[in-house]
Parts: C-alpha cells; structure tokens; sequence
C-alpha cells in the first residue's frame, strides 16, 4: 500500500510539474506556416524541450514547471520570443512577421529538404543562389529534376513531364527564366499529381513561391546570345505593385537561325511494285524559327479575401526549313543513281488567349477557386518535297490552312478542417479544330472535336508518422473525328508516407493517369515523305490510360538527400507512332497499341559537402516492354545524368552532363543522344554575366524495332551545336519592399496545341 501511494505521488508530481503548450503559427495572409521550429526555455535561456510545427501550423511542446519562454524560428520570419506560463497554456494563433532582409543572408545549415506526405519542401542557400543565373536555373538543385538546356524544359529523374507552377497558377518553364533566383523562397514538389492534375498526362507538379512587393517592383533583362552560331533565349518583363494590385509586362523571345543542320533519313519496304530501300544522307541545310511571347497580367490580392488575376497573350511562332539531302538505295526493285532530295516547309501560327482566375477564402478555412481560358489558333503549314536522280523527277506540295478555338473551365471548393484537407472540382474543356488541306487537287476541309468532363474529390490526413492522400476521379471524353466515339474512366490515386524517423521516410504511391489525344493527331490529311511513303494523323485515335505504382525511400540529413525506390507501370492501349503499308504505299502514323510496361529502379543523390559546392548525380534503369499489332518489343533503359555546381565570392560555375539513353515507345525507339553544359558566371547584385559551352552534336534519334514491315530511322546533326558558346547577361532594376504570397496551391488551365500536325511543321 505504501507503494502504491508513493507510486501516486510521483505520478502526480510529474504531471503537475509538466505542461504541453500547444498553438497555431500563421503568416500574415493567414496561412499556416509548417516545419518551424518552436522550443521551451526556462528564464535564462537554458534549453528544456523543441518540436516542429505540422503541415497546418500546428505544434504541441511539452515543457516543466521551469519553462518562461517559447521561442519561434523558421528562414524568412522573424524571430518570436514569448513568455509562457501554467495557467496558460492554449496559446491560439501567433503570427509570424516575414523577415526578407535576412532571407536571403542566412548560412541555412538545418536540413534542407522537409518531407510532408504528398510534398516535398526545398529551400536553396545563399550559396545556392549565387551559383543559379535565374528562376529555372536554380531548379537544377531540386532532387529528382534535370533541366534541358537546348529545350529550357525541366523533367523527372527517369525522364517524365513536370507541370510548372508560380504561386500556384501554371507557367511555362520560360516563366521562370524571367525570375530572380533571390526572390525564390522554396518549391514544393509532388511526386505524385494531386487529383486536381491527374488528368493531364504529368509525372509531377513543381509549384514555385516567391515573394511579392507591396508598393514597388522590378524591370530584368534576361539576355542568352549564341557567339558561335544563331542562337537566343531572351526575356524582358516588368512588373509593378501598389497596395492590393499587380501589374506586370513580359516579352520572350527564342530564335535559331542555323546553317549546318543535316537530316538523316533510311527507310525500307515492300509493296506491290518491288522493294523499296532509301537511303538520304543530310547535307548542309537552313533552319530559321522564332517564338514570341506577348503577355500582360493584373491581379488584385485581398490576403485574407479573394485574388484575381486576369491574364492576356499573344503567341507567334514562324519557321522555315530547307533540308537537301543525297538519295541513294533500291526503288521499285531497281537501283537507283545517286540524286538529290529536298525538303522544304513552312509553319506559323498566331494565337491570343485570355485567361481569368477567381479564388474566395471564406469562414472555417474553406476557399472557392474559378478559372476560364479562351484560345485561339490561326495556324499555316506549307511544305514541299522534291527529288531528282537520274530520269525520275518527284515534286509535291502541301498546304493547311487551320482555325481553332477551346475554352477550359474549372471550379474547385477546398476545406480544411484541422489536420485534414478536402477538395473537389470539375473541370471541363472543349476544342475544335478546322482545317482545310490541299496536295495540289483542290481543298478540302475536316473539322474535329474533343469534349473532356473530368471530376474528382480528394482527402489528405496526417496521424502521428503516417500521412496520407487519397483521391478519386472521374473522366469521360467525347471524340468527333471521322466517326463519334465517348470513352469513360474511374481514376482512384493513393499516397501513402511513413515518417520512420526525422531523416528517413518510406512512400506508397499508385494512380492512374489518363492521356487524351492532341487534336493535330487526329488530322487524316496526309504529308509526303516520298512518292510511296506518306505521313499523317489517325482521326480513330482514342485516350488511353496507365496505372502506376511506386515505393520509394528518402533519407536527409542536413544538405545531404538519397532518394532511392522501385516503381511499375502499365498503359492500356497507349498510342504511339507505328508504320505499316497495304501494299501500294508505306504510312507513318498514330495507332493505340495493346500495351506498354516497365520496371523501374531509381536513385537520386544530392549533396552539399561545403556550402559552395553542390553534387547532385541521377540514374534510372528501367526494363521495358510493348505489344502491338503483329509486334513485340523489349528494351533496357539506363538514365544517367550528373549535375555539379561550384562558387567562389562572386564567381560560379556549373557542369551539367546527360549521356545518351534509349526509350522504348510502341514499334519505336528513340534515342536521346549526348548533352553537355558548362558556364562560368560572375554576378554582384542585380548584375550577371555568365559565358558557357552547350555540345549537342544530335537530337534524339527515332528507329524502329525489327520484324516490321517497315524499317525507319531518322537523325539529325546539330552541327551548329558542336561547341555552342554563349553569353548570358542578367540585369534587374528593382525597387519596393517585399513580402510573402499566399502560396497555396492554386489551379490554372492551358492549351498549346496549335492544331498542326508534327510533320507539317517546320522542325529544328
């Protein structure tokens, strides 16, 4: 009995000696601000406890009897000292001020990478920043990305799409090519879409947040320059705020103008007349393209209210090409002397856009979000085929002359209630496309059209270690070409996460995602590769789906992160490019196969060893198979690629290396061949100058498997990007204070499909 009171008493004590003060930090747009780090001291400023706020703000501590003071800190805020007591230990919501004169002056030496069930955080160093030239630079340091150099574009460790977001809304990659990397404060990565995304055919959502001005802004220049050859990527965009308004004016342009291009083409075949085996060798040929961008933008942001943002756009995009090529080989079943082939095409399109977004934050964390898109393309391709060897002479023209217009809307109602979140949405989008065709014989006009209705509802949680996501959808199309076809699918997608401990986290992923056909793909209108070999859409194609399942592990700890995991997929019916002939003519084209799976392993490294150096190495091996129509193909795909980047003071340089891998795709292969990037920069304030090396001797090259019934291969020689050097000038005039956005995650819908078929257009 003794015991049992002596027991008691201890217990008592204890529990009357210890508190647990609990509370909610909020940034000053009301938003929760997550993994800060809040701990207990006693009045001497001696240590007692600490702990990390949750995704929604949320923290509990316990503390002993000591305990006067609770300290509050996280990068990009100010430093919250508070006195505490027994008698109080509901501390309610406690704001946290933004910080931006240290923002960007912190050593960051806590680890970098925060891991929250469906997202991943990523803050960058100052160091970090000095050694990026802009926005989408500064990506190269997010595990589990890689940029293109040639193509601006960014995409995942094994290869696939990233949807780009800024504060929530969709950009493109050139977005980000217009930011400051010091105006960058984190990224959110989702290795899995949200529902919200699940029907777009991406591998992964980025949503950039950066910082706003109250009453001020910027002007940048952002000016890439070929010394050796035509080459350019330019931006210069400005932007203004004044009170709860923003205002800002971009202008982007990309040119090419190339000399040295060479096309290789090799195809092989029988038809009714013989046996056809042609070979062209590319000779010196022209490219010429531009892609201008006109956009101007306002938004009014009422923090704790609603945000409107209306944006309008113009796009222009001219090319020309001239391909000659030697033409050697078998026609007909009859040798053929050496001639000359050209190929000369034509493409332009001109497209205005205008896009609306409304978002209503309400009582109890709910918020309404609206977005409607209108676009218009005007687009032209005209091309030309002509070969002479011998006594043959072959000449054939094309031409189009298309008008389309799509209009996208969406609605999305999010709640948040505690540690959980709930959304639902619809989203519809309709396109239609006319085009009017000629070969030489008179017009003739098609028309085509997509419907697609996509809902979807989602729930997230989080309990103790455990996190998770699910999400169900709903999709149905509608497909007018050739004949009306309505195809219906049910999307569930799954994420589950495990926090073993502060370092390492296991991940369940598994979703299905659904592709529905560019409406250029549907185009039956036929281009000429030679007098027996056309090319063209497939007006019967129809969407199809794949289901995907990964399991992944990640370990941080301080500026170092692994990412390693296995993962499969299947595609029902994928469609991919196939060839066939009937005999009197060969036709490459757009079909729905059986199947396409892989098995895949990767691992993702990204390391800080000293603050100036950053090593982030990649690889994917991947096991692949496909099945088709009279078909069979298999495939081992290695993905490698390797990042490093150094600073010293005010100089940086950066290395970036992609050896070449193949990719299976239906019939097809396609090769991505070398690239290597390499510059030296040297940046002091709103000045940088960087000069850098791009070698890129080929693009991708595309064959297909054997036992077909017809043999193709296609290459290209950037001759001009042997040893590409280029200048990269950076100027930004900035003025105003700055403060954070609200940065949740916002929707915002876009159709780039200019309508024209990939072999009508013009092609660097």
């Amino acid at each position: 009995m003794k015991h049992i009171l002596l027991l008691s008493s201890i217990l008592i004590s204890i529990s009357l000696s210890a508190q647990t003060f609990r509370g909610k930090l909020i940034d000053m747009q009301n938003q929760p601000v997550s993994f800060a780090n809040v701990i207990t001291l006693t009045a001497d400023s001696a240590f007692i406890a600490g702990t990390v706020s949750n995704d929604d703000g949320t923290f509990q501590v316990t503390a002993n009897k000591q305990a006067a003071l609770l300290k509050i800190s996280y990068i990009g805020f100010q430093e919250q000292i508070l006195s505490i007591s027994a008698d109080k230990t509901d501390l309610g919501n406690i704001l946290l001020k933004e910080d931006n004169l240290t923002l960007n002056e912190v050593v960051v030496e806590a680890n970098l990478n925060k891991v929250f069930g469906e997202r991943r955080e990523f803050l960058f160093s100052p160091d970090d920043k000095l050694k990026a030239n802009s926005g989408l630079d500064l990506m190269r340091n997010v595990p589990q990305l890689s940029l293109n150099d040639m193509t601006n574009k960014l995409q995942t460790a094994n290869g696939g799409t990233v949807k780009v977001l800024l504060n929530g809304l969709m950009v493109e990659e050139t977005d980000l090519i217009g930011l400051r990397p010091e105006d960058i404060i984190k990224v959110e990565y989702y290795s899995q879409p949200p529902a919200r995304y699940a029907n777009l055919g991406v591998d992964a959502v980025l949503n950039v947040v950066v910082r706003r001005s109250d009453n001020g802004g910027y002007i940048t220049a952002n000016l890439r320059q070929g010394l050796t050859t035509g080459f350019g990527t330019d931006i210069i965009q400005g932007k203004l705020s004044k009170g709860d308004n923003d205002y800002s004016l971009r202008y982007f342009l990309d040119y090419r103008d190339l000399n040295k291009n060479r096309y290789h083409q090799s195809y092989a075949y029988s038809l009714n007349d013989g046996n056809y085996d042609i070979r062209k060798e590319g000779l010196n040929g022209d490219y010429s393209g531009t892609y201008h961008v006109i956009e101007g933008n306002f938004a009014r942001i009422k923090n704790e209210n609603y945000f409107l943002n209306i944006k309008g756009s113009l796009r222009l995009n001219p090319g020309n090409e001239n391909y000659p090529s030697s033409i050697s080989g078998i026609r007909a079943g009859q040798p053929i002397e050496t001639g000359i082939s050209t190929s000369k095409a034509h493409s332009n399109y001109l497209s205005p856009a205008l896009d609306i977004y409304f978002s209503k934050t309400m009582k109890n964390d709910q918020e309404l979000i609206f977005n409607i898109v209108n676009t218009y393309y005007d687009s032209k391709s005209d091309r030309s085929l002509n070969e002479n060897f011998g006594s043959h002479t072959y000449d054939v023209a094309t031409s189009f002359r298309n008008k389309s217009y799509s209009i996208i809307s969406e609605a999305v109602y999010e709640k948040n209630f505690g540690k959980h979140a709930f959304s639902v949405g619809a989203k519809h989008s309709f396109k239609t496309l006319s085009e009017d065709y000629t070969a030489g014989d008179g017009w003739t006009n098609s028309r085509y059209d997509i419907h697609n209705l996509y809902g979807y509802l989602s729930l997230s949680s989080h309990f103790d270690k455990w996190h998770y996501n699910i999400g169900f959808g709903v999709e149905e199309t509608w497909l007018d070409a050739e004949q009306k076809q309505t195809y219906f699918v049910v999307k569930p997608n799954l994420l589950v996460s495990y926090n073993y401990s502060d370092q390492s986290t296991w991940e369940l992923k598994s979703t299905i995602n659904s592709y529905v056909p560019d409406i250029s793909l549907l185009s039956g209108s036929p281009i000429f590769i030679d007098s027996s070999f056309v090319s063209q859409g497939n007006p019967y194609l129809k969407p199809y789906y794949e289901f995907t399942t990964d399991l992944n592990y990640t370990y941080t700890k301080g500026t170092f992160y692994l990412q390693t995991g296995v993962g499969y997929s299947y595609a029902h019916n994928p469609y991919h490019v196939y060839f066939d002939n009937d005999g009197l003519q060969a036709l490459k084209s757009y079909r729905n196969e059986d199947y396409l799976q892989s098995f895949n392993y990767n691992l993702t490294l990204n390391w800080n060893p000293f603050p100036w150096l950053t090593l982030a190495p990649m690889y994917m091996l991947s096991y692949q198979k496909a099945k088709g129509l009279g078909y069979k193909s298999t495939n081992w795909m290695h993905f490698f690629a390797a990042y490093a980047s150094a600073s010293y003071k005010d100089f940086a340089l950066t290395l970036q290396i992609f050896p070449k891998y193949k990719n299976l795709q239906g019939q097809t292969i396609s090769q991505w061949e070398n690239l290597f990037y390499g510059d030296i920069r040297w940046k002091k304030k709103n000045l940088s100058i960087a000069l850098g090396v791009v070698y890129s001797p080929k693009t991708n090259t595309l064959f297909t498997s054997e036992g077909l019934p017809v043999h193709y291969y296609e290459t290209q020689d950037w001759r001009n990007f042997n040893g590409l050097v280029f200048a990269n000038i950076v100027y930004t005039f900035s003025f105003g204070k700055s403060k954070n956005r609200n940065v949740q995650q916002k929707l915002n819908n876009a159709d780039n499909d200019s309508g024209l078929y990939q072999d009508s257009k013009a092609r660097l």
